[in-house]
């Protein structure tokens, strides 16, 4: 009889254990906001406080934009196409694992920092009219959105 409350003890506290707590996002794309970022390109204004200019990355326009519906982003970081996976609650935005094109150019030191500087990262998120910010542990990155047309 013992052995059975045991068991069923044991049951009990691995399955208790094992749900989600309220907090947990349930499934990707699935946000617990209102902020909006589908439809719309956030070309990167500044990072660390400085201004981002064609000499750091070469001369095509760093964005990134927002599918909230799949939970996916993608890009352009200066030289490389990047994508990946990110979760939005409130106040907050967490970027998965960043995948990239692979190609050679000048601007690489100042791409591969972009890239890590999200890559697997929680910032807090703000958003006033034009501009995006993200505020991590280590690194603020702003953004300038742009209406993308239908």
């Amino acid at each position: 009889m013992k052995g059975i409350i045991i068991i069923v003890f044991c049951f009990l506290v691995v399955f208790l254990g094992c749900r989600p707590s309220h907090n947990v996002k349930q499934g990707k794309g699935k946000t617990k906001t209102n902020l909006i970022l589908s439809e719309t390109k956030f070309f990167l204004d500044s990072i660390i406080g400085e201004s981002v200019n064609s000499y750091l990355f070469g001369e095509k326009k760093i964005y990134i934009s927002f599918d909230q519906s799949g939970g996916k982003f993608s890009g352009f970081a200066g030289c490389n196409r990047f994508f990946g996976e990110f979760q939005l609650e409130e106040d907050s935005i967490h970027f998965g694992i960043i995948t990239a094109t692979k190609l050679a150019c000048p601007a690489l030191d100042s791409e591969q920092y972009f890239l890590e500087s999200l890559n697997e990262k929680t910032f807090l998120i703000q958003k006033a009219n034009t501009k995006l910010i993200l505020d991590g542990e280590y690194v603020t990155i702003k953004f300038i959105q742009e209406q993308l047309n239908k």
